[in-house]
């Protein structure tokens, strides 16, 4: 009796506590479930969190690209940005227009008698110099250019390029010092000299003898005018400029600028004697050049170098 009364006990036990488990084990699965759910969604948000963080990205970049090309135009100077000189003749190098329809464009115009002489003081450059021959090529167009002695020396290929490609070489001194050439004729006839002799080295003719001379500042200050007699005396024929781009006038100019000035100082006259430089640092000589020639070409002129000039 004793033992079925302890076995009912035991049984009853037994029973009492899987009601008591079971719900404890379905609350568990149930926290579990719920937790997995929290889970996922939060998985959910954190895929969503990453497209809107791509998406954000993106328009960073974006927003980074336009603030980039506004530096660009914006020139910074060498202070704000130490690196942007380096990064910047990278990529003036790959900035020489390809004018594809140079040729038809020349077909395409018709002359009216004027003329256009363009000319190049204080090169040649190893960087600037090759490019604007490689413009002046692409036009079919013959170019003066005034060497200084010091730079042919220092770059005798471009000079021997630019004798090559039928340019005409014009004198501009050996060094382009007001102290010295000056001071005495004597001394600016000795400088011509000496320049004289490095072309000829540099195009390996020992014939050839230019005479053609620019004065550095040009001839108009009283001054001067000695050593334009003394040249003339020698043969040598004086030559200034009565149109310009400006590309002296300021440290930084613009494409704008060089083209905004050439405009105002060409006046559509018969003949246009253009003065620009091609050292190292005219850059924007070389992007604005196609600009001023096609806006010649379409005025009707035709080119010729100073060899050419009649007086």
């Amino acid at each position: 009796m004793k033992t079925r009364l302890g076995m009912a006990l035991i049984a009853s036990l037994i029973i009492l506590t899987g009601f008591l488990v079971i719900p404890g084990i379905i609350d568990l699965s149930k926290a579990q479930e719920d937790r997995g759910q929290d889970i996922g969604d939060k998985g959910n948000v954190l895929v969503e969190e990453g497209n809107s963080t791509e998406e954000a990205l993106g328009n960073e970049t974006e927003n980074t690209s336009s603030s980039n090309d506004q530096t660009e135009h914006e020139e910074p100077t060498p202070e704000d940005d130490p690196v942007f000189l380096d990064e910047e003749e990278e990529v003036v190098e790959d900035l020489v227009p390809v004018i594809m329809d140079a040729g038809k464009l020349i077909e395409e115009v018709k002359p009216t008698g004027k003329i256009a002489y363009l000319t190049f003081d204080d090169g040649p450059s190893e960087v600037v110099t090759p490019q604007i021959l490689e413009i002046l090529d692409r036009y079919g167009i013959k170019a003066t250019f005034f060497v200084l002695g010091k730079m042919v020396d220092r770059n005798p290929d471009v000079l021997k390029q630019t004798y090559e490609n039928g340019h005409s070489i014009g004198n501009h001194t050996y060094s382009h010092n007001y102290e010295i050439i000056y001071r005495k004729t004597d001394n600016f006839l000795d400088e011509v000299y000496r320049t004289e002799k490095a072309i000829q080295i540099a195009t390996e003719d020992s014939s050839y003898v230019t005479s053609l001379v620019r004065l550095p500042g040009g001839s108009h200050a009283e001054y001067k005018k000695p050593t334009v007699v003394a040249l003339e005396d020698e043969g040598f024929r004086v030559f200034d400029w009565n149109a310009l781009n400006g590309d002296s006038e300021l440290d930084k100019p613009t494409v704008d600028y060089l083209y905004g000035r050439f405009k105002e100082t060409y006046k559509k006259q018969d003949k246009v004697v253009m003065l620009m430089h091609d050292t190292d640092e005219k850059k924007k000589t070389v992007e604005a050049l196609p600009s001023i020639i096609e806006h010649l070409l379409l005025e009707g002129y035709s080119f010729k170098t100073l060899e050419e000039y009649d007086h």
